[in-house]
C-alpha cells in the first residue's frame, strides 16, 4: 500500500489516518502521531523513483529531439 498523497508523483505522502501531509522521510505522522511502516515508506520511495526515472527519460528524449533538429537545421 502506498502513502503517496494523490497526484504528488510520490513527492508528498498522505496519513492513511488522518489525511494529512506527511513530510517525505517523516515516520510519524505530525497530526495524529500515526506510525508510518517501514513497507510504506519503501513504497513512495520506489513511486518516487519510478516517476524521477521517467521524466529523466522524457527530458533527455526531448533534448534529442531538439537536438536533431537543430542540427538539421544548421548541419
Amino acid at each position: 500500500m502506498s502513502i503517496a498523497a494523490k497526484h504528488s508523483l510520490g513527492v508528498f505522502a498522505e496519513c492513511p489516518h488522518c489525511h494529512r501531509s506527511i513530510q517525505h522521510g517523516f515516520q510519524i505522522c505530525g497530526s495524529c502521531g500515526h506510525t508510518v511502516s517501514a513497507a510504506e515508506q519503501q513504497a513512495l520511495r520506489d513511486t518516487l523513483k519510478k516517476h524521477v526515472s521517467l521524466n529523466f527519460l522524457i527530458f533527455i528524449a526531448a533534448l534529442s529531439i531538439i537536438f536533431a533538429g537543430i542540427h538539421k537545421f544548421y548541419g
